[in-house]
């Protein structure tokens, strides 16, 4: 076995953050909806040294059936003077399982937003726990370097984990096989809050 890479975590203890969630998910009012980032997604977003962070919120819209869903946006961030992720809220990446743009949208995204930390932060004692989930999370660009360009990924999945608060968890669709190349596990373990951008247009909530 290689040695494993920063921010890479073992597959038995991923798994047991993915049972955990799966758990837990099941105590909810919504449906936590499968996320995938496409490799053109982070091309557009990270910049062409593909050494930007990108920052993924989350949100809540009604679903088909009348239950809440969960929704999860990518916007490109630039580091100010200070080191601070600041978001580009004009290039903004629904991550569904096939990417869509929306730029032209910041209402809807904003709303969406809105709604889910007004969910998570309700203290509803019939689904207790949902202050576990950040606004959002703030990925690591060299982990993403790994997946897209060394592993050759066109398309990396996004699952939340569980451990003792919610995490993040982002691997290739090779992940779970038992073979030489397998791309692995990346923990994204910095949530807003405490890592967000204070003056973005999306975190006004």
């Amino acid at each position: 076995m290689g040695e494993r890479k920063t921010n890479q975590v073992p597959d038995k203890q991923a798994g047991e953050w993915l049972d955990a969630f799966r758990r837990f998910s099941g105590t909810l009012k919504i449906r936590v909806n499968p996320m995938f980032m496409e490799r053109k997604t982070w091309d557009m977003l990270s910049g062409a040294g593909h050494d930007m962070r990108i920052r993924i919120y989350f949100g809540i819209e009604d679903g088909p059936s009348g239950k809440p869903v969960q929704c999860a946006y990518a916007v490109a961030t630039v580091p100010d003077s200070q080191g601070v992720s600041r978001d580009q809220a004009g290039m903004i990446f629904r991550l569904d399982p096939v990417n869509r743009d929306f730029s032209s949208e910041t209402g809807k995204v904003k709303t969406h937003i809105r709604d889910w930390n007004t969910w998570r932060n309700d203290n509803d004692p019939e689904e207790p726990g949902k202050n576990k989930f950040p606004t959002a999370f703030l990925l690591h660009a060299t982990d993403l370097s790994t997946l897209f360009m060394k592993n050759n990924k066109s398309k990396v999945k996004l699952d939340f984990g569980l451990e003792s608060d919610v995490n993040l968890l982002m691997y290739g669709e090779s992940t779970g096989l038992k073979t030489a190349d397998q791309s692995g596990y990346y923990d994204f373990s910095s949530p807003c809050p405490p890592y967000c951008d204070p003056e973005s247009p999306l975190n006004e909530w």
